[in-house]
């Protein structure tokens, strides 16, 4: 009996392990809400940082990580923000650091793309490019007036990172009597090697390079409605 038990409580354990193995996503690259307390009116046409990290002991292997969550509220409508959002290969034409991108649909129903993204990065003493390729999907959320996707790297073509995941989410709002769409872009980045100045740019730039993407996304979008 006593052998049964232990095998029953091994087998538990393995299940549970698989369960865990195979989530979809975990809670921090699926940030689909409004933080409570959130100011909508501050937020409009200005992105705002809600949390920003330096990591420099994350868990092995990567040697440096860089987490954000910022958010913002634009006058522009959700559809058109969105459709901005997944027109992946125009992304180089507008979006900071990104030198190329495309991607190929892999489903409809949900949405599921296979992205590769180059990003180049200049700053001060700082230089360096990531390529890599990520999985994105449709969150497919069941409240009407919303929009999420998530997303987390598959594999860095040039073995300069760990890991990639984030997420997008949108939101119908009003702001004065006027619709509005709150916008909210969580991104985590885990470095596999260190280089040369990464930790001070990351400090000094990491947090406005999130602001800076949103904006870009807005007057993108702004352009295009």
């Amino acid at each position: 009996m006593k052998s049964l038990n232990r095998f029953l409580v091994q087998v538990m354990f393995v299940v549970a392990l698989a369960l865990i193995w195979a989530a979809p996503a975990s809670a921090e690259q699926r940030r689909f809400s409004v933080p409570e307390g959130t100011d909508l009116v501050t937020l409009v046409e200005d992105a705002q940082v809600i949390d920003f990290e330096v990591d420099t002991s994350p868990p092995e292997p990567a040697t440096t990580a860089s987490i954000g969550d910022v958010h913002a509220v634009y006058p522009v409508a959700l559809a058109v923000l969105r459709d901005t959002l997944i027109d992946f290969a125009a992304h180089p034409d507008f979006m900071p650091r990104v030198a190329e991108s495309r991607a190929v649909q892999l489903s409809e129903d949900p949405a599921v793309w296979e992205q590769r993204v180059r990003l180049v990065f200049r700053v001060l003493i700082f230089s360096s490019e990531y390529d890599f390729t990520m999985t994105v999907s449709d969150a497919q959320l069941a409240q009407r007036g919303q929009f999420g996707l998530y997303y987390q790297m598959d594999e860095s073509l040039d073995n300069r990172l760990h890991n990639v995941i984030g997420s997008w989410y949108m939101r119908e709002v009003e702001v004065n009597g006027q619709p509005h769409t709150y916008l909210r872009y969580f991104n985590s980045i885990h470095f596999a090697r260190d280089q040369f100045g990464l930790r001070l740019a990351l400090r000094n730039q990491g947090a406005r390079d999130m602001q800076n993407t949103m904006n870009a996304l807005y007057e993108e979008a702004k352009r295009r409605r």
